[in-house]
C-alpha cells in the first residue's frame, strides 16, 4: 500500500505530515499553522531569493555594528501528506526493524594509490559566521552509495553540547526537502513508513545533548544526498579569549551498569556480526574511510581582531581582511590536516578594554523579545587577596586515558601543586573501575606532602573502566572545613554513558563545593563536563593533547585563590524580563564571566532598563549596576532558539536536582522543542522525498563507523576481547 499521497506541488511550506485522519486539519493549517515547531514567517523566502541577512541590536560595550545571523535559504520542493493505514492490518515499522545490517563490502584507493574502506559518508562541510558572542554554523553532510544494492546509512555525531539545531533541509541532485520538526516517535514512524515504502528520506534525532544520530534511507547505487544541519550557540568567552570549538567525533564511550548500550564503543562491522545497528563502531587502527572535513569560519568582531591561533590543526589558514580595519578574518583548514579524530578548536582576541557587562537582544516574530546578558567579574573579585583554599584533584585513570592524555592530566595536577601555598589543604582521588586516595582527610600543604604527593601521582597508571561515580563517591566522603569552600579538580575525557546517574549523584552530595572539569584529550565529553561545572558553580578548561597542561591550570588557581562573587540575584527595572536561565545564578570568577539567557516584554516599559546583579565577595555586599537598552524593533534572530534551549537544558536539570517530576518535565520540555523548532531528546527532524520509489529490492543498512579520537587507544576503549572493565 502506497503510504504516500502528494499534496500538491507547493514551495515554502512546512508542517505537513500528518496521519491520514488530520488530513482536513493540514489542509487547514496550509492557511495557519499555529502547531508548527517555528513561527510561519521564519525562513520564507522567494524561489532563487539570495540568502537573508536578519539584524539584531548589539549592545555589547565597546563593540561597533550589528550581529547577523544567515537564514536557510528556499524554494523547497513538494509537500507530501504520509496516509497510514486505517484498516487494521497493523502499526508503522519501527525504524529498529532493520532490512539488514551490512559491513565492509569494497575497497577503493586515495590519490596515494593507499586502500581505503568504501562507507557511505563522504563529506563534512562545516561553514561558521562569528559575530559577537554567537555562533550561527551550517554543516553539510554527502552521503555516497559505493555499493550494488541500495543502502540505508547509519551515522553518529557530535554536536556543541549548546546547539539549538532549528534546521535540516536533505537535498538529492537539484530537489531540496525541507525536514520538519515532531515528536521523537512520530517521526521516527514516519521515517520507518517511508523507509518501508522505498522513499528516500532522512532522520536525525538527538541521543545526548552533544550526541546526534543520522539515517537515511535508499540511497540508490551509484547516488549520492546531502543533508544540512543548521544550529547555533554560544561562543565561549575566557581569560580574555573568544573560543569557538566544533567537535568531530564521539569518543568511545564506557557502559558501566545502567548506562546507554546504544552509544557503547563496539568494534566496525559488530554490528552487521549480530544483525543489529547497536553501539558506535570505530574504525580499528589502520582502517581509513573516504570521508573528509572541511571547516571555514568568519570572524566578524565589530572590533580589531588580535591574536588568532587554531591550537587543534597546525595548518590551518589564517586570513586577514585588511578593508574591514581587522575586524574580520578566515579561518580555514587546508593541506592534509583534516581527519575527523578531534576537535576542531579556534581562539582569538578581540581589542578594547574587557567591558563589564554585554547586551545582545532580539524581538522575534511574535512580538517577544529575546536577550542574552553577559557580566564580567568585578574589580572585587579580580584584586582581591589570595584566600587559603581546599582543593580535591579527582583524576581519571581509566583505559581510555592511557598515554598521552593521563600524562597530561598528571602535569596539569603538578603544575597546580606547585601553586599551593602553606594554609592551603589538598587530596588526591585517582579512579578506573575502583577509586583510591593519597589518603582519608584533607592534606595540609607543605613542602613534604607536595614531594610525597607527586611521587603518589607519577605511580597513577591507566587501567579498568570509567567509573565515575566510585570516584566521587570517595571524593564527596573526604572531611569538610567549616567556613571553607572545598574545590573539585575533576579531570577526565568524560566518556561515559551514565552522565543523568552522575549529574544526579552531584545534585544530591555536592552540597556547596565547586566543580571545575578539566576535559582532557582531543575529543572530551563537553556536555557532561559542562554539566559538571554547572551543578557545582565552577567552570570548565580545555587540557589538550599537546597544549602546556600548567596553563589551563594555572588559569584555573588563578580564579580560586581569589573569592567568588556568589551572586544572589539581579534585579531589573524599566522592562519586564522573565524566565532567566539558568535559574542558579553561577557564581562569578576571576576571568570567567557568566551568560543568562531570557525573555522580556518589548511593549511593557520600554526597550531602557537597569539591572544590578548583586552577590558577596569575601563576606563583603558588592552590587554591579548595567545599563541596558534592548531591541523594539520587529526583528528577527536566533536567540529564541538558543533560549529555548536553554529552557530545555534547565528543565532537564530541575528533573535531575529533584528527583522526580520527569513525566512533567518531559512534557514541557516536548512543548518548548515543537514551539520553537528545535531538537530535543523527545523531538526529532525528519524529511521525505516522495517524489518517487527508489529501484532495487536489497535494502542493507550500513553503519558508518567513526575513528578513534587522536590520543585513545583502540584496544583499551573498543574491542571487547582486550578492553579492561
Amino acid at each position: 500500500m502506497n503510504l504516500y499521497r502528494p499534496l500538491a506541488r507547493m514551495r515554502n511550506v512546512r508542517c505537513v505530515m500528518v496521519p491520514a485522519v488530520l488530513l482536513l486539519a493540514t489542509l487547514l493549517s496550509l492557511v495557519a499553522m499555529p502547531s508548527c515547531s517555528q513561527p510561519s514567517t521564519r525562513y520564507e523566502s522567494a524561489k532563487g531569493a539570495t540568502a537573508s541577512r536578519i539584524p539584531m541590536t548589539n549592545g555589547f560595550v565597546n563593540r561597533a555594528g550589528g550581529a547577523t545571523v544567515v537564514a536557510v535559504d528556499g524554494p523547497f520542493d513538494e509537500v507530501w501528506v504520509i496516509v497510514r493505514r486505517t484498516d487494521g492490518q497493523g502499526a508503522a515499522a519501527s525504524p529498529n526493524e532493520l532490512p539488514g545490517t551490512g559491513s565492509l563490502v569494497s575497497t577503493v584507493r586515495d590519490d596515494r594509490g593507499l586502500p581505503v574502506s568504501a562507507f557511505p559518508l563522504e563529506s563534512t562541510d562545516v561553514r561558521a559566521d562569528l559575530r559577537g558572542p554567537i555562533a550561527s554554523v551550517r554543516v553539510a553532510q554527502r552521503f555516497s552509495n559505493p555499493y550494488r544494492d541500495t543502502i540505508e546509512a547509519a551515522y553518529v555525531f557530535p554536536l556543541p553540547h549548546d546547539a539549538a539545531v532549528s534546521d535540516f533541509v536533505m537535498r538529492i541532485g537539484d530537489r531540496r526537502i525541507r525536514g520538519i520538526v515532531r515528536e521523537r516517535e512520530e517521526a521516527e514512524r514516519i521515517y520507518a513508513d517511508a523507509r518501508a515504502q522505498g522513499y528516500v528520506a532522512s532522520l536525525l534525532a538527538e541521543a545526548r545533548p552533544n550526541i546526534f544520530m543520522e539515517r537515511i534511507a535508499n540511497i540508490e547505487p551509484g547516488r549520492s544526498i546531502e543533508v544540512e544541519l543548521t544550529y547555533f550557540n554560544m561562543i565561549a568567552y575566557a581569560d580574555g579569549w573568544y573560543e569557538w570549538r566544533f567537535p568531530l567525533v564521539v569518543g568511545p564511550r564506557f557502559n558501566p551498569p545502567g548506562g546507554d548500550a546504544s552509544l557503547a564503543a563496539v568494534p566496525a562491522g559488530d554490528g552487521a556480526r549480530r544483525g543489529e545497528v547497536s553501539g558506535i563502531e570505530y574504525l580499528a587502527p589502520g582502517q581509513r574511510t573516504q570521508h573528509t572535513v572541511g571547516i571555514e569560519a568568519m570572524i566578524d568582531a565589530g572590533l580589531r581582531v588580535g591574536s588568532i591561533e587554531c591550537t587543534s590543526h597546525a595548518d590551518a589558514r589564517i586570513e586577514r581582511d585588511a578593508d574591514r580595519e581587522g575586524a574580520r578574518a578566515r579561518v580555514r583548514l587546508t593541506g592534509d590536516d583534516r581527519a575527523a579524530n578531534r576537535d576542531f578548536v579556534l581562539r582569538y582576541r578581540v581589542g578594547g578594554s574587557e567591558p563589564s557587562h554585554g547586551l545582545v537582544s532580539t524581538v522575534a516574530s511574535d512580538g517577544q523579545g529575546y536577550f542574552a546578558l553577559t557580566v564580567y567579574p568585578p574589580i572585587e573579585v579580580r584584586s582581591s587577596p589570595r584566600m587559603p583554599i581546599d582543593i580535591v584533584y579527582v583524576v581519571d585513570r581509566s583505559g581510555s586515558m592511557q598515554g598521552r592524555p593521563l600524562d597530561q592530566a598528571k602535569a596539569a595536577i603538578r603544575a597546580s601543586l606547585d601553586r599551593l601555598r602553606p594554609g592551603d589543604r589538598f587530596q588526591i582521588v585517582e579512579f578506573g573501575s575502583d577509586a583510591g586516595g593519597f589518603g582519608d582527610a584533607m592534606r595540609p600543604y607543605d613542602e613534604t606532602a607536595r614531594r610525597e604527593a607527586i611521587r603518589y601521582i607519577d605511580g597513577i597508571d591507566a587501567r579498568g573502566g570509567t567509573m565515575v561515580l566510585t570516584g566521587l563517591r570517595r571524593a564527596l566522603e573526604l572531611p569538610k572545613a567549616e567556613g571553607r569552600v572545598q574545590y573539585l579538580a575533576f579531570l577526565s575525557d568524560g566518556f561515559v554513558t551514565n552522565e543523568a546517574e552522575i549529574l544526579g549523584r552531584l545534585h544530591a552530595e555536592l552540597g556547596d563545593r565547586r566543580v571545575f572539569a578539566f576535559g582532557v584529550g582531543s575529543s572530551a565529553n563537553w556536555s557532561l563536563l559542562h554539566a559538571m561545572a554547572g551543578v557545582g558553580r565552577g567552570a570548565v578548561a580545555d587540557i589538550g593533547l599537546d597544549a602546556d597542561a600548567a596553563e589551563p591550570m594555572g588559569r584555573f588557581m588563578d580564579s580560586v585563590v581569589h573569592p567568588a562573587m556568589h551572586a544572589t540575584r539581579i534585579d531589573w527595572s524599566g522592562v519586564s524580563v522573565q524566565d532567566v536561565w539558568p535559574r542558579q545564578l553561577p557564581d562569578l570568577i576571576a576571568g570567567r564571566p557568566i551568560t543568562l539567557l531570557g525573555r522580556y516584554d518589548p511593549r511593557d516599559g520600554g526597550t531602557t532598563a537597569r539591572a544590578t546583579l548583586r552577590g558577596w565577595v569575601g563576606g563583603e555586599s558588592v552590587a554591579i549596576p548595567m545599563s541596558l537598552r534592548f531591541a523594539a524593533g520587529n526583528e528577527e534572530g536566533s536567540l529564541d532558539r538558543l533560549w529555548a534551549r536553554a529552557k530545555i537544558a534547565q528543565l532537564a536539570d530541575d528533573a535531575l536536582r529533584s528527583g522526580s517530576g520527569a513525566a512533567e518535565a518531559n512534557d514541557a520540555i516536548l512543548r518548548t522543542a515543537l514551539r520553537y523548532g528545535i531538537s530535543s531528546p523527545l523531538t526529532a527532524f525528519v524529511a521525505v522525498d516522495a517524489s518517487r520509489v527508489t529501484e532495487g529490492t536489497q535494502r542493507t543498512t550500513v553503519v558508518q563507523p567513526v575513528p578513534v579520537p587522536a590520543g585513545v587507544r583502540y584496544e583499551t576503549t573498543v574491542a571487547p576481547q582486550t578492553r579492561s572493565e
